[in-house]
């Protein structure tokens, strides 16, 4: 069975998740996000790439919405790691929280499910860019990026 799709401004589509289901990972993002401790930072930052890498190289550029995933967790992952730019902890916990998600291949659809297995990773990835909005966009403008620019 196919998953219901939103039509994007772009014109990708996108998979839905019904509205139990968001709640269900908000609250599961901001509970990992509390549990989250500083020494947690750099195996995060390590494992971040090579998941990337392996979304990439089994179906990265040819699943719409699984390219803008991995657009904006590199968005992400370059956030965390500019030494130069001061985020909060409270900030910096919240998008750890989300790194640690998508790392995570047993979350909620587990990741080897092909397509499906990154609709929540998706969902918590943007519910991390919602959270973070403001954050993000002094970061875009301050460093000038471009958001094609993530995508390796």
């Amino acid at each position: 069975m196919e998953p219901k799709t939103t039509q994007q401004q772009d014109g990708d589509s996108i998979p839905e998740i019904p509205s139990e289901l968001q709640k269900t990972l908000e609250q599961e993002l901001y509970q990992r996000s509390k549990r989250i401790t500083e020494k947690d930072e750099d195996s995060i930052l390590e494992q971040t790439p090579h998941k990337v890498q392996g979304i990439l190289n089994s179906m990265g550029k040819k699943v719409p919405y699984v390219r803008e995933l991995v657009s904006r967790v590199l968005l992400l992952y370059r956030l965390v790691r500019d030494k130069d730019y001061q985020l909060q902890w409270s900030s910096k916990s919240i998008l750890l929280g989300g790194l640690i998600y998508f790392i995570s291949p047993f979350d909620f659809f587990p990741d080897f499910i092909p397509l499906v297995g990154y609709i929540d990773d998706a969902f918590v990835v943007g519910t991390v860019i919602n959270a973070l909005a403001g954050e993000i966009e002094r970061y875009i403008k301050l460093r000038n990026i471009s958001l094609g620019d993530e995508e390796e």
